[in-house]
């Protein structure tokens, strides 16, 4: 267990009198108990083996049992507790699965799981060219998790962690959606190798482009799954209105042809990483304080497809396009051959049950194009003052 979070093989006998650890074999159990030396400082300065013993008590489990003993005058036993679990869910909580669990002894004596809430928001196969090799290779699964009670941080393939979230690997997500990431809780799962002290990953400055192309990507995900899911109250981000579905005049605020987006979408959609360059991702930055006259990034966010439940995918355009279909057909067919036309597979927009609110949504959008109606033709809404009443 020493060192297994990678802090440094000491780190177990920190804070603390004595360490007993009892390793268990199907034949038999020896207990180790060491002694931490301290100064007049409390600071350790010594740990000495002062004793072993074989252990017959047949309920000590098999494996590693490690007890970290601290004096009564040296400690206040529910902050020490609530320290431990908040270190155990932070270093190894994510890493809990059908044959790891945690637990820990509550203040009545009883045996409680250590829970961790969190959800799976984006993941994709990370897919990279080792240094040395010529071809790439499936390092498995990386993933954009939001966990309740979490700092933000990176963790490895097993779930345990490595570092705080690096500012580094945000370069390429725009300055303004980066608040998100504190936001939503964000936790990077990162499959790649560690080095051997478990602090940063095997040729990190070799990956590091291509792990900030794919936790931009996955990101720009991430953004857009939270859109469409969480409406009460509605997430937004910058540079999207919030009637992003009801407002028919949104279509001639974008230009729904661009091919350079389209492009960029349509390889993101098919999983197609390994061809899209740092450039392209770079293109959809702006300059602080500048706006993005193009809109070149919310038209991106507008195409993404993500999974919403089940396996079914779907996008901001394709929820735009089933309200607006109720509200003028014509122009939302419309809509959709210009996207055709510049080389983008339309799926299929889902049904008025699928959508949230949708009653609600169709009745606000013809009024609001009713609204711009009235704006356009003024000249038909003036009463003449004869016709008073």
């Amino acid at each position: 267990m020493a060192g297994f979070f990678g802090t440094g093989k000491y780190t177990i006998f920190e804070g603390t009198d004595r360490v007993e650890i009892i390793t268990r074999n199907s034949d038999r159990a020896y207990l180790f108990t060491f002694t931490v030396i301290k100064n007049e400082t409390g600071a350790a300065t010594a740990i000495r083996l002062t004793g072993i013993r074989r252990v017959t008590d047949e309920k000590v489990p098999q494996g590693v049992t490690v007890r970290r003993v601290k004096l009564v005058e040296n400690t206040v036993p529910e902050l020490d507790q609530m320290l431990s679990q908040r270190a155990w869910k932070t270093f190894a909580g994510l890493a809990q699965h059908d044959d790891f669990h945690i637990y820990f002894i509550d203040a009545e004596g009883k045996k409680q799981p250590l829970t961790v809430e969190y959800e799976v928001l984006s993941e994709v196969d990370f897919i990279a060219v080792k240094p040395g090799e010529k071809d790439a290779r499936n390092f498995g699964k990386m993933r954009i998790l939001s966990a309740k009670d979490m700092p933000l941080q990176i963790v490895d393939k097993r779930g345990l962690r490595v570092r705080d979230l690096k500012e580094e690997y945000m370069a390429l997500v725009p300055a303004p959606l980066r608040k998100h990431f504190r936001e939503l809780g964000i936790i990077l799962q990162i499959p790649l190798p560690l080095i051997r002290n478990r602090s940063a990953f095997e040729h990190e400055d070799e990956y590091l482009p291509t792990i900030q192309k794919y936790v931009a990507l996955e990101f720009y995900k991430t953004i857009v799954h939270q859109t469409l899911t969480q409406t009460s109250p509605q997430f937004v981000f910058e540079g999207f209105p919030i009637d992003w579905e009801t407002n028919d005049s949104y279509w001639n605020s974008i230009n729904t042809g661009d091919r350079s987006v389209i492009g960029l979408a349509s390889k993101i959609n098919q999983g197609d990483y390994r061809s899209i360059s740092p450039n392209e991702l770079s293109s959809l930055l702006t300059e602080p304080g500048k706006l993005d006259k193009e809109k070149k990034f919310v038209k991106l966010m507008l195409l993404l497809e993500v999974s919403v439940g089940q396996g079914e995918k779907t996008s901001l355009f394709l929820r735009r396009l089933a309200i607006q279909r109720q509200v003028e057909e014509s122009l939302a067919r419309a809509q959709e051959d210009i996207m055709r036309a510049n080389g983008y597979s339309v799926g299929k927009a889902p049904t008025m049950e699928d959508l949230p609110y949708s009653r609600e949504k169709v009745s606000q959008a013809l009024s609001i194009q009713l609204a711009h109606l009235q704006m356009r033709n003024p000249g038909e809404r003036i009463i003449d003052p004869d016709q008073y009443t």
